[in-house]
């Protein structure tokens, strides 16, 4: 039974981020305190602190979501890159961008900000590599 009210409370923390992100964000905690491993509550909490400018809190939000998903989730380690850019950490942000493409190689926008990131690391052929596979998956010549 709690499992149906945790995913209750995640349905409307999700109608609720647009217009509400502090009433969505109290819901995905109240999800959380249900189930500490509910990999949707973690990301998605982690995406509003993300927004919030909370930084280091999304960053531990979405590696206990990759956690509670078995690392299975693209859109989270493409979120945990784009958080650990954001603290100008591009060495782990590059693992994470890496990981979301393990799980999804056509995930176009992983490849464009890896190229970015090797691209400030001095590692100028793995960034041409990322902006190709980019170009390639977007159509763009």
């Amino acid at each position: 039974m709690p499992a149906v009210v945790a995913d209750e409370w995640l349905e409307l923390g999700e109608e609720l981020e647009t217009h509400a992100p502090a009433q969505a964000r109290r819901a995905y905690e109240k999800v959380l305190e249900l189930d500490p491993q509910h990999a949707s509550a973690l990301g998605n909490l982690g995406r509003l602190l993300h927004d919030e400018g909370e930084l280091e809190a999304a960053v531990v939000h979405y590696r206990r979501a990759l956690e509670a998903s078995g690392g299975d989730d693209a859109v989270v380690a493409f979120n945990l890159g784009l958080a650990l850019e954001d603290l100008e950490r591009d060495r782990a942000a590059a693992d994470a961008y890496n990981a979301a493409l393990t799980i999804d190689p056509g995930l176009a926008d992983a490849h464009r900000n890896l190229s970015q990131v090797y691209e400030r690391l001095g590692d100028r052929v793995s960034a041409l590599r990322h902006l190709k596979s980019y170009r390639a998956l977007t159509g763009q010549a």
